[in-house]
């Protein structure tokens, strides 16, 4: 398309020029206008070595259908323009690739934070490298683009997890960055940068991969909160409602590693009847527990993976319930290595004392 601007069997006219362009890339007349206008301002910046300002304001007040377009085809048709004309086919493509990657880049945004569907294609001692599962056709102007490439570091994987090569997984797109080493204005500016440089950072550690696929395959579940230690145990609060029956978790469970265990437990306002179901498997009454702190105190909020800021001098209230517990029940109110009562604090946001009776 664009090479017919400087074809040997004599130049196109502007007219028939951007309407082949507005067909082949789907452009709206004013997305093209504008491409157009900075294309050649940029050329005639460059062969009269002026600034760019003056000639764009020079562009900017002609008017595109009517004066400019006559003058741009005596231009094209001349032989001895056809350095310019080489540096305005240039200036249009490299005009039409930041237009295409400004578009893909605010349609790809929105998935920032939510679950997607990823290919396998490569496995390192660092990560995994993955395609996403998405139509490229809708994503871009004119002729489909290949998509960013998702990248799962080593530390967002799930222990012991077999990945190979050609698997569909399930993973959260936390951010969208630069691939290659760039410079902080492109960094910056991710959508001038083109596409192959482009990468989706995923987890498949946080909770919200689990809240999510809840979200997928059981919608009707009402979820309160969860606790996660990833590849270990999820602990989940369900809220009105019956329980899923096994059948129906197992749609959940085929994501998740097969040494992860899914423990549902009953939410309720009631601080001591909650206590006792997020400790489950250890057999606990709502008796056994003393809140020790006035509920009235606000759960507080969780502390960020890095702080730069220094300690507050003041620290914040601790809701505090002690708990009485058989002595047989203490390994299941412990868990292995401790992380059922780990989740379970985490889970009711009270610090949880154990006293044995």
């Amino acid at each position: 398309m664009v090479t017919e601007l400087n074809s040997g069997a004599g130049m196109v006219s502007l007219t028939h020029f951007t309407a082949q362009l507005a067909q082949t890339y789907n452009l709206n007349p004013t997305q093209l206008e504008l491409v157009l206008r900075r294309a050649f301002a940029r050329a005639y910046a460059e062969e009269l070595a002026l600034p760019e300002t003056s000639v764009q304001a020079k562009f900017e007040s002609l008017p595109f259908a009517q004066e400019m377009g006559p003058a741009l085809d005596t231009l094209l048709a001349s032989a001895a323009n056809r350095r310019l004309v080489k540096s305005i086919r240039r200036l249009i493509i490299q005009g039409l690739q930041e237009l295409q990657a400004s578009a893909l880049y605010s349609r790809l945004i929105p998935l920032e934070g939510q679950l997607v569907i990823a290919t396998v294609q490569r496995v390192t001692a660092s990560g995994v490298f993955m395609q996403l599962d998405l139509q490229p056709e809708a994503f871009t102007y004119g002729k489909p683009v290949k998509l960013p490439r998702v990248w799962l570091p080593g530390s967002e994987r799930l222990a012991g997890e077999n990945v190979e090569v050609g698997r569909r997984l399930p993973v959260i797109l936390t951010r969208l960055n630069c691939w290659k080493k760039a410079s902080t204005t492109d960094k910056s500016n991710l959508s001038l940068l083109p596409v192959s440089r482009w990468r989706w950072v995923a987890t498949r550690t946080s909770p919200e991969l689990v809240e999510k696929l809840f979200a997928l395959e059981l919608p009707w579940v009402e979820i309160k909160g969860i606790a996660r230690e990833p590849g270990v145990l999820t602990k989940i609060a369900i809220g009105a409602g019956p329980f899923p029956q096994a059948e129906e978790l197992a749609t959940v469970r085929q994501h998740l590693p097969s040494g992860e265990r899914l423990c549902l437990v009953k939410w309720s306002a009631n601080p001591a009847a909650y206590i006792a179901s997020a400790l489950a498997p250890g057999k606990i009454s709502s008796r056994q527990v003393k809140v020790l702190s006035p509920a009235s105190i606000p759960a507080p909020a969780p502390a960020p993976a890095i702080s730069t800021d220094l300690p507050s001098l003041e620290l914040a209230p601790k809701r505090i319930a002690e708990v009485q517990v058989a002595p047989g029940q203490l390994g299941h109110v412990f868990g292995r290595q401790h992380v059922n009562l780990r989740l379970a604090e985490a889970l009711t946001g009270w610090q949880i004392e154990l006293v044995e009776r």
